[in-house]
């Protein structure tokens, strides 16, 4: 399980993208929006990013798509929480840190957890306005 775990903090989410095409090319599809609004608006676009592991992701602005570390347990199980209109062309992110993500009620939210069952993974979503942490 340690190397497992290891592996999944340590996986760098962009090379997934340069590996997989298809992962690549469904993750830039869902940047284009947000791009051309920027050139739109006059804006410069940021610069990719040139590696992104899961920590990561908790250091990226909340408001600018940066998830919140809602919680870890070493070796077994990591929370992240991100709030956001994820219909939108351009999404719509909520500034909601850690401490505030229980109490978070706009709908429509989901949650979604991922918990060991035996030897097996089992991932869970469901509607929600409460996350599930």
């Amino acid at each position: 399980m340690d190397a497992t775990w290891q592996a999944l903090l340590r996986a760098d989410l962009i090379e997934v993208g340069r590996r997989k095409p298809l992962v690549g090319l469904l993750g830039a599809l869902r940047m284009l929006p947000d791009l051309v609004a920027q050139i739109l608006h006059g804006e410069r676009p940021s610069a990719p990013a040139e590696r992104m592991i899961v920590h990561d992701i908790a250091k990226i602005p909340l408001g600018e798509g940066g998830w919140a570390l809602l919680g870890e347990r070493a070796g077994e199980e990591i929370a992240l929480g991100l709030v956001g209109k994820f219909w939108r062309p351009v999404i719509d992110f909520a500034a909601v840190p850690a401490d505030d993500f229980a109490d978070f009620a706009e709908p429509p939210g989901w949650a979604c957890a991922v918990r060991p069952v035996g030897r097996m993974k089992r991932r869970s979503s469901r509607p929600s306005t409460q996350p599930a942490c």
